[in-house]
């Protein structure tokens, strides 16, 4: 027996009375010579990849060192029979092992293989011998290598020592690092970089490195192995050996989920290549992307550069694309984070604070050091969880009283985010679980800067395309291309986000973070969107406000200034200037002088001294720091209720713009009016805002399709299609109406008067043939509202517009919904002492099972205008509750009982739009400033309305 089988038989025989089984399933046996047998997945399309790259030859030696049932070498004889390439003279098969029952089984297979297929040429050379020392008398013997080396390092367990007496555990230990030192002597290329407690050798890089040796110049190795030797800091020696003196052509990736070995919970990897010539100035290495299950789909091909894997220490990262790969160009002239680490200019180092060895021994329930590990962290977090703390006894590392940067160590390849990194206060100490930036010669505002690079999607792509192991090491973060940190300019910005998402979390600070680390990387925003796709399938959301971001960013490039459609202000007579001077914020007629010639004014002033009403909203001007009153199809009209401007002290004298009122109805900036000036103030007077119109969808508890009638400029639509609603089709009657409509909301918009009959039929003929009667149908509409309203002349149902109601109910008829939403002024509630209002739900309720009636007032629902609606939602489907959508917000002051905050005020819904003069066009003037508010931010499409919501009921 030779000396390295000896040696097993000893540790086999030392071990004899251990009955250990480990949680992954592995007897001691297994653990100890690494038996995994390969999967026919894997196995048989390696073995169909070898023979196919064979010429047609006389002879042929084939060897698999490691055999165990012979399966591999069985798969390769029936490819090889398959392609026509058994040899016409000679075929010699060597199958070895150390393990003589699974030998026995291999010569037995083999030989049937050969019988049933006839090949007479073939022979059989079976050994039970080990193989690590075998190879060493062999090597360059063979044409072709096929195999699956052991899977373990070799270290003892405390499982297995603590089943062993004194004695025998030091015997045990003595021929474990016999062993150890024998490996280590033999194969060079396989000692470990790094030893953990004096072990490190790795049964199956050694497996490689015997296997490639057997081969002979220009044959062909096909090798099983751990996908963490491609990608491991400990496997860079024989990844540099392997790749330099020998070419590998292909490299097939398996993912852990696949499952493909039993007991073992890791990712696997076959490579294909020929012995020596070396990979230097060859074609890119190949690596194909396996699914977790076999699939008719082509699995995906990276091509890698050698000067890429060169860099890399020739780590494969199996988390790559094609998309990441093309980024790497524009990286590669960067300088590597741990640049950083040394000079006279150094800014940090890299390392690891406490060993977690033992750790409950070094911890307490009280102290001054909170102790923190991996999982208690989360991007841009602070240390959570159960509070643990050093005991006093323990000394704390001085980096302990410092902010610093800290990510996670384990970071699995299926993991949405690998990269997970926050900056921990003075008064944490971490332990290994966490790896740990300590600044030196680094200000705070760098500090966040890099927490901004570090989980960025660029950083994040780095790591996929060169980290293939579960674990971010030091030594792996320290290769990752970072950008200049000395840019004060891109440190400023990115640093200022940073500290904002650290203090208020939100998706839409990390994407502006996100973004910002982009530019200061440089990539191209093309290469950069592609490189999104990346977290396209774990993180939409995360890459929906990444691309909504770069848009607006891309737009503020492609202008110096972003237009601001709608934003005029009216032209005033001199009179009305004069009066618009003369009214302070939250003021109205009262306070105007009375030399002022106005007969309106005159009139006013003497209703009021009959008592027929204050008209406290005449000639009205906006207080800043409340919200608007009701924006009515007039406020380019000083005197038809309160449209002055709020802003007194910076002169802007005038009624509000059109963009301004479009604003105080919840209209974002990019929803542009269409028509002459007239016909835009009266579609944004008669608007429901679209933000009540979102929260109202919401509420309804389904989702589905739509059909919006008298669909005005769009609020009710454009609302729903904010929850999730898609529309079928639109109808308005006023073309300029419908031109907004089609433009902002939805392009199929049927423009006439829906009491024509061949309008009706249009409507039903466009909704039910994009109908999907798999989702629910709803009903929008609002008809004209003028002849219900208060401020209308009659408020009688002599006026035709009132009748338009029936009409709505016809379509309700014919398109039988599972929900409509009827909407009016609430001056309907008593029309003729309620008759009306009655009339109305009698007719409404032949639609629906039940009729629910909501009366709303915007203020209540974070938009910054005093507003009244009243609401009647037919529910066919039992779902929609009866009390109406929650009250976010109030005019009341907060006590005991209401804590609601206030809704927005005019200035901090306004004040970042440009000032204007009468008659001004303020277009091209651009935004004053950025986004100060939420408000702000919504409007100008920073965040979305559900965001928005969030922020302010936080």
């Amino acid at each position: 027996m030779n000396m390295f089988a000896s040696n097993l038989n000893q540790l086999l025989e030392a071990t004899s009375g251990v009955e250990t089984t480990y949680k992954v399933g592995k007897s001691l046996e297994q653990r100890l010579t690494g038996r995994f047998y390969t999967h026919a997945r894997i196995g048989k399309a390696m073995a169909i990849d070898v023979a196919k790259r064979l010429e047609a030859s006389e002879s042929l030696k084939i060897i698999d060192p490691f055999c165990g049932d012979g399966r591999l070498l069985c798969w390769l004889i029936d490819a090889l029979y398959e392609q026509g390439k058994i040899p016409s003279k000679s075929l010699e098969i060597a199958a070895w092992d150390c393990d003589q029952s699974a030998i026995k089984t291999a010569q037995k297979a083999i030989s049937q293989r050969i019988e049933t297929l006839d090949i007479s040429v073939a022979r059989v050379d079976a050994q039970t011998i080990d193989s690590f020392e075998y190879a060493l008398k062999n090597q360059q013997s063979f044409d072709i290598c096929v195999t699956n080396p052991p899977w373990e390092t070799i270290k003892p367990d405390s499982r297995e020592l603590a089943e062993l007496e004194q004695e025998d555990k030091e015997a045990y230990v003595s021929l474990l690092k016999e062993k150890v030192f024998r490996l280590e002597k033999a194969y060079p290329y396989s000692k470990p970089t790094r030893k953990f407690s004096g072990w490190g050798a790795n049964l199956a890089r050694c497996g490689i490195e015997a296997s490639v040796r057997l081969i002979a110049p220009g044959g062909y190795f096909a090798i099983v192995a751990p996908a963490t030797i491609l990608g491991d800091q400990i496997s860079a020696p024989l990844r540099s050996w392997l790749f330099s003196q020998n070419t590998v052509d292909t490299v097939h990736h398996y993912p852990a989920e696949a499952r493909l070995f039993e007991g073992v919970d890791q990712s696997a990897v076959y490579f294909v290549g020929h012995r020596g010539i070396g990979q230097k100035n060859k074609r890119p290495l190949e690596v194909i992307q396996h699914f977790e299950k076999e699939q008719e789909a082509q699995p995906p091909v990276l091509e890698i550069s050698i000067s890429s894997l060169e860099e890399n220490h020739y780590a494969i990262g199996f988390s790559s694309s094609p998309e990441i790969a093309k980024a790497m160009p524009f990286l590669a002239d960067l300088p590597k984070l741990g640049d950083y680490e040394t000079g006279a200019d150094i800014l940090f180092k890299l390392g690891r604070e406490l060993d977690e060895t033992g750790i409950a021994s070094k911890l307490s329930d009280t102290g001054s050091y909170r102790f923190a590990k991996g999982r208690q962290i989360t991007r841009y977090s602070a240390v959570g969880g159960e509070a643990a703390f050093l005991k006093g006894t323990i000394t704390p590392p001085s980096s302990s009283d410092l902010h610093r940067l800290v990510w996670r160590d384990v970071a699995r390849q299926s993991s949405a985010r690998r990269v997970i990194a926050t900056i921990i206060p003075p008064g944490v100490v971490t332990g290994n679980s966490l790896n740990v930036l300590i600044p030196k010669r680094m200000p705070y505002e760098a500090l966040l800067a890099v927490l901004g690079v570090f989980n960025s999607v660029i950083f994040e792509a780095q790591v996929r395309a060169s980290i293939s192991t579960n674990h971010l090491s030091v030594g792996a973060i320290r290769r990752i291309r970072v950008p200049d940190l000395s840019s004060r300019t891109h440190v400023e910005r990115v640093s200022k986000l940073v500290e904002k998402q650290l203090r208020e979390p939100s998706e839409s600070y990390s994407a502006q973070i996100d973004v910002e680390v982009a530019s200061w990387y440089g990539l191209p925003d093309d290469v950069y969107l592609d490189l999104l796709t990346m977290l396209e399938r774990h993180s939409p959301n995360d890459v929906s406000e990444i691309k909504r971001t770069m848009a607006v960013r891309q737009q503020k490039s492609k202008n110096e200034t972003i237009r601001i459609e709608n934003h005029y202000a009216a032209t005033l007579s001199e009179l009305d200037l004069r009066i618009c001077r003369s009214v302070p914020p939250g003021g109205n007629w009262k306070d105007i002088p009375e030399d002022i010639p106005s007969e309106r004014i005159k009139n006013i002033r003497i209703s009021f001294a009959k008592g027929e009403g204050s008209r406290s909203t005449y000639y009205g001007r906006l207080h800043p720091d409340r919200p608007s009153y009701t924006i009515n199809t007039y406020f380019t009209r000083p005197g038809n209720g309160c449209h002055i401007h709020y802003d007194y002290s910076n002169e802007q004298h005038r009624t509000l713009s059109h963009r301004e009122a479009a604003r105080l109805q919840s209209f974002p900036d990019n929803f542009i009016f269409k028509g002459n000036k007239g016909s835009v103030a009266t579609q944004i007077g008669n608007a429901v805002p679209p933000l009540l119109a979102f929260q109202v969808a919401r509420h309804l508890n389904i989702v589905g399709q739509a059909v919006d009638l008298f669909a005005g400029a769009g609020g009710l639509g454009l609302g729903f299609g904010w929850a999730g609603w898609e529309t079928l089709v639109g109808n308005e009657l006023e073309a300029s109406f419908a031109e907004t409509y089609r433009t902002n909301v939805h392009s199929n918009i049927v423009v006439g008067d829906v009491t024509d009959d061949s309008i009706k039929k249009q409507i039903l003929t466009e909704a039910k043939g994009a109908r999907n009667k798999d989702l629910p149908l709803c009903v929008l509409g609002g008809p004209p509202c003028q002849g219900f309203s208060t401020a209308g002349n009659k408020r009688s149902m002599e006026d035709e517009r009132n009748w338009l109601f029936r009409d709505y109910c016809g379509l309700l008829a014919a398109l039988k919904p599972d929900v409509f939403v009827f909407e009016n002024v609430t001056g309907l509630l008593n029309m003729e002492g309620g008759r009306v209002f009655e009339m109305v739900k009698d007719e409404l309720s032949k639609h629906a099972k039940r009729l629910i009636v909501w009366k709303l007032h915007s203020e209540n629902y974070a938009i910054p205008q005093r507003r009244s609606r009243v609401i009647i939602v037919g529910d066919n489907t039992g779902k929609v509750p009866e009390s109406p959508p929650p009250m976010i917000s109030t005019l009341s002051a907060r006590d005991l009982i209401c804590d609601l905050p206030q809704p927005p005020s005019v200035k901090e819904a306004l004040d970042d739009l440009p000032a204007l003069k009468p008659g001004q066009d303020g277009g091209d003037l651009g935004y004053r400033h950025e986004p100060t508010t939420p408000y702000q931010a919504l409007m100008r499409g920073e965040i979305s309305a559900a965001q928005y919501l969030e922020k302010v009921t936080r």
